[in-house]
């Protein structure tokens, strides 16, 4: 029952974790408007002040609103909890869409590259994994928008749309999932062909190459075995690489999920503004579609780290002494 405790611990560290971070986003979304007034003795003739006692009465209150069970309603009277699931639904369907292409293509590219370079032919599939690794994903979705509008003007023809619409939206998510591929494919190529270079100098891959076993033999039966465990401890990065792109991706399209949702919670408050008031967040709103993304990672995380502990035997071996 050793790996039940072990299991038990590392899911009260991301939970420590996750409070943590629940935490901070409650702080920095109940924030009030910082004022700014003159004063002629201060070395920036500037003078910051804060409502301490309005931010800690914000904090107070929405930490009593969760504890009633409840995420609370935005500015327009709507409740937080039902946008959030909506939303959350496009997002992770897009992540999740991306992040299986990215494995499907990134993982035979990985061993192609490392067979070419075993074959000590010119290593272009891994110069190309590099060069994408740094491409931004705010440039991919300008260069692809920009395609497309370009066609569209010389030809009249719309491959697929450069923002959201509603009439078509499957065609729709086709430039949005690219961009969210491409970065990811590369981390997932890349990653493949050195996990593969770690291992192939083990003794297991030379009794193979003893036995009389093919390439191809060695590398999809033995050497991916344990390339899969190295494989698995990048995929954490990988996901935060994804997640933090996602909001570019879909704010850049226009796309019905969560970065909309925090777009709309940090815009001020128009009826404020009109009638004199200090703009401010919408507090609800911003601080559950931020613990939203935060709650998705970490399961995400925690979910990759079991399946890390299962697959490598050496955890197992330990988990069990």
């Amino acid at each position: 029952m050793q790996w039940w405790r072990r299991l038990g611990a590392l899911v009260g560290r991301e939970v420590i974790g996750l409070l943590l971070v629940a935490g901070l986003v409650i702080a920095l979304a109940a924030l009030p408007p910082v004022r700014a007034g003159r004063q002629p003795d201060n070395m920036l003739d500037v003078k910051l002040s804060l409502d301490t006692g309005a931010w800690g009465q914000s904090i107070v209150g929405y930490v009593d609103m969760l504890a009633s069970g409840t995420l609370g309603r935005d500015r327009n009277g709507l409740a937080v909890a039902p946008l959030l699931g909506a939303r959350l639904g496009h997002s992770l369907m897009l992540l999740g869409i991306a992040l299986g292409i990215a494995l499907l293509l990134g993982v035979p590219k990985g061993i192609w590259d490392f067979r070419q370079m075993r074959r000590r032919r010119l290593a272009l599939g891994t110069l190309l994994s590099g060069a994408v690794q740094g491409l931004p994903d705010f440039l991919l979705v300008f260069l692809l928008q920009y395609a497309g509008v370009l066609l569209f003007r010389a030809m009249g023809w719309r491959p697929f749309p450069v923002a959201w619409d509603e009439t078509e939206p499957l065609r729709s998510l086709i430039f949005p999932l690219i961009c969210l591929t491409v970065v990811p494919w590369a981390y997932i190529s890349r990653l493949t062909s050195t996990a593969l270079g770690h291992v192939w100098e083990e003794d297991y891959i030379r009794t193979a190459h003893a036995k009389g076993l093919r390439e191809w033999v060695v590398v999809y039966r033995h050497a991916m075995r344990n390339a899969v465990i190295l494989l698995l401890e990048g995929l954490p990065n990988i996901l935060l690489v994804m997640i933090s792109n996602l909001l570019i991706v879909e704010y850049l399209f226009g796309l019905p999920g969560l970065t909309i949702l925090l777009k709309d919670a940090v815009q001020p408050d128009p009826r404020r503004m009109v009638a004199g008031g200090q703009p401010a967040a919408d507090l609800p709103l911003l601080a559950g579609a931020a613990l939203t993304l935060a709650l998705v990672f970490t399961v995400l995380y925690t979910t990759v780290t079991v399946l890390r502990r299962i697959a490598d035997p050496r955890i197992k071996e330990r988990d069990a002494a």
